[in-house]
């Protein structure tokens, strides 16, 4: 998976067999860490359909989220990145913000 022309390329990402996939979770199952990733690059690509996506959410929500699903989620989010040059006086303004308890207790996914 790569970033070309400004889109996502899934030459090389395995298909996603969503009947497969679903039914894993389904039936009370975790995704392996490429199922996972390649799951969230099709949705990141819009190549899921909001019934697979939602269904993909919910399965993974309701038997909880697994290290190696995770895994496969921060790797698909990366990978769908696309990088910019910024001058050298740039400063990030987005943050948490709030108290030192939000501060301590969140991560901030704009920092990836």
């Amino acid at each position: 998976m790569a970033i070309s022309g400004g889109e996502l390329d899934l030459t090389d990402t395995p298909a996603v067999v969503w009947p497969d996939l679903l039914g894993t979770l389904a039936a009370g199952g975790d995704l392996s860490l490429e199922q996972s990733e390649s799951a969230f690059t099709a949705v990141l690509a819009g190549d899921a359909t909001p019934a697979q996506i939602g269904a993909l959410l919910l399965g993974i929500q309701f038997n909880g989220v697994t290290a190696e699903e995770l895994t496969g989620v921060l790797r698909a989010l990366k990978a769908a990145c696309i990088p910019f040059t910024v001058a050298d006086d740039v400063i990030d303004t987005c943050g948490t913000g709030g108290s030192p308890q939000r501060r301590a207790a969140c991560f901030n996914v704009s920092t990836l």
